[in-house]
C-alpha cells in the first residue's frame, strides 16, 4: 500500500514539474512577444522621428541652387559647425549621362534656374544639351511633387535607425530628399530637337536655414546621389522615342548595361560603347609614363567647357 501511495505520489509531482514548465514557457513566449512588440511600436515611433513629409515646407526654401550648375560649389567659412563644413567643402561632379539605346553620351548644362514667384514648387530652367558635337538650347521647368526630411547623427548618412549618438564635439545635421517632376523643351527650329520627361532625385543639406546640394558623406567621400536623372526623350517630329538618363552622381540611372565597377569602386565604361562619347571616360593614369600621357590628354579633354560660347561655336564647326 505505501508502495503505491508513493508511486501515486511520484506521478502527481511528475505532472506538477510538467505543468510548471509548461506554464514557465508560457511565461517566457508572453514576455518575449510583449517585449518584440514594444520594441517594433519604439522603432516605429523612432521612424517617424527620423523620418518626416517636409512637402509642405518646401515653399519656404530656394533649391535653385542645387540644380543651378554654376552655383552649386560656395565657400562656407562662416559655418561654425565642422560637420557642415566637412560636407560642404567638395565640389559636385560634372553631369554624366547617355540617351538611346545605344547608350550615346549625353550632356547637359543648367545655365539659369529661377524659383517661380507665384508658385512656390516649381522651378523655371534654361541651358544647353549635348550629343557628339551637336548642341541645342533648351527651357524648361522642374516641379518639386515629394520631399522628406531625415535626422542625422555624425555618424549616420543614409536612413540608419541605427547610427551611433552623436559626438559631443559634433552637431547633428539634416539631410533631404525631392522627388521633382522634370520638362525640358529643346528649342524648335534646331536640329534633333525634342522634350525631356521625367522624374529627378535630389539630396540636398540644410545649414542653417539654407538648402544645399549633398556632394560629400560625412567622412569626405563623394557620394552617387546628388542629382539623378530618368527621362524619356520625344523628337518634335513625333518620330522617336528614347531613355535619356544622367547624374551628378559616379552611375547613371539605368547605365547597368553601359557601365561597371573596378576593384576599387571606380566607374569604366564597357568597351563596346566607348565609341559612343566615351573614349575620354574612365582612363585611369597608372602604370607607365605612355599610360599617363594618355590620361592626361583624356583628362584635358573631359575638362573642357563646352557650354561656353568660345568651345560652342568651335565644336559645332568641326
Amino acid at each position: 500500500m505505501k508502495t503505491k501511495f508513493k508511486r501515486l505520489a511520484a506521478f502527481f509531482d511528475l505532472e506538477y514539474c510538467q505543468f510548471f514548465m509548461l506554464k514557465t514557457l508560457c511565461t517566457l513566449c508572453v514576455v518575449f512577444l510583449f517585449a518584440s512588440c514594444w520594441a517594433n511600436d519604439d522603432k516605429e515611433s523612432l521612424k517617424k522621428q527620423e523620418r518626416r513629409d517636409f512637402y509642405g515646407d518646401v515653399a519656404n526654401y530656394d533649391f535653385s541652387s542645387i540644380w543651378r550648375h554654376d552655383q552649386q560649389y560656395q565657400e562656407f567659412e562662416d559655418i561654425e559647425s565642422k560637420i557642415s563644413q566637412r560636407i560642404l567643402d567638395i565640389p559636385p561632379k560634372e553631369t554624366i549621362g547617355f540617351i538611346g539605346s545605344d547608350y550615346r553620351r549625353f550632356y547637359i548644362r543648367h545655365n539659369k534656374v529661377v524659383k517661380d514667384l507665384n508658385d512656390l514648387y516649381l522651378y523655371h530652367v534654361s541651358g544647353l544639351t549635348r550629343v557628339g558635337n551637336h548642341i541645342n538650347n533648351f527651357t524648361g521647368t522642374l516641379r518639386v511633387r515629394k520631399a522628406t526630411l531625415y535626422k542625422y547623427s555624425f555618424y549616420g548618412y543614409y536612413p540608419n535607425l541605427d547610427a551611433a549618438a552623436p559626438h559631443p564635439d559634433e552637431k547633428p545635421f539634416e539631410y533631404g530628399s525631392l522627388e521633382v517632376e522634370v520638362l525640358f523643351n529643346e528649342v524648335p527650329g534646331q536640329a534633333h530637337a525634342g522634350v525631356f520627361k521625367g522624374e529627378l532625385r535630389s539630396s540636398f543639406h540644410l545649414v542653417k536655414g539654407a538648402a544645399y546640394l549633398v556632394t560629400t558623406n560625412v567622412a569626405g567621400d563623394f557620394i552617387g546621389n546628388a542629382n539623378n536623372y530618368q527621362t524619356t526623350w520625344n523628337d518634335n517630329l513625333g518620330r522617336q522615342s528614347k531613355t535619356c538618363n544622367w547624374t551628378q552622381g559616379d552611375w547613371i540611372p539605368g547605365g547597368e548595361t553601359l557601365l561597371w565597377r573596378g576593384d576599387s569602386r571606380e566607374v569604366f565604361v564597357r568597351e563596346q560603347y566607348e565609341s559612343h562619347g566615351w573614349k575620354n571616360y574612365g582612363i585611369k593614369g597608372y602604370g607607365s609614363d605612355e599610360e599617363q600621357a594618355i590620361w592626361e590628354r583624356a583628362n584635358k579633354a573631359e575638362q573642357v567647357k563646352w557650354w561656353l560660347r568660345q568651345n560652342k561655336q568651335s565644336m559645332m564647326r568641326e
